[in-house]
């Protein structure tokens, strides 16, 4: 998948809570796929959540002063994607 495919992709997302951090994960192979996903975030205490507002598992630690790692399983449609959600209000482990 080329970049402009996947920026077409994210322009065509609903966005609208500014306030959250989106989280984008692509699947590029024609069938279903599952994948470790690790991304970082300035939220302090980050819950992870789907489209309908459900509260994922994620591993969440404190690697650095000022970031936080989110650590989560994302499964997926073959050349597809799925949108999550970091928000305030879940538990940190410290490294």
């Amino acid at each position: 998948m080329t970049d402009r495919a996947a920026q077409a992709i994210i322009a065509q997302i609903d966005r609208a809570a500014d306030s959250e951090q989106h989280v984008i994960v692509f699947n590029s192979v024609p069938h279903p796929h599952k994948a470790l996903v690790s991304v970082e975030t300035d939220i302090e205490s980050p819950l992870l959540v789907d489209g309908d507002g459900k509260s994922l598992p994620a591993e969440v630690t404190l690697p650095a002063i000022g970031k936080t790692r989110v650590r989560f399983l994302s499964e997926s449609a073959g050349l597809g994607h799925k949108t999550f959600w970091l928000r305030a209000g879940g538990k940190t482990t410290p490294l």
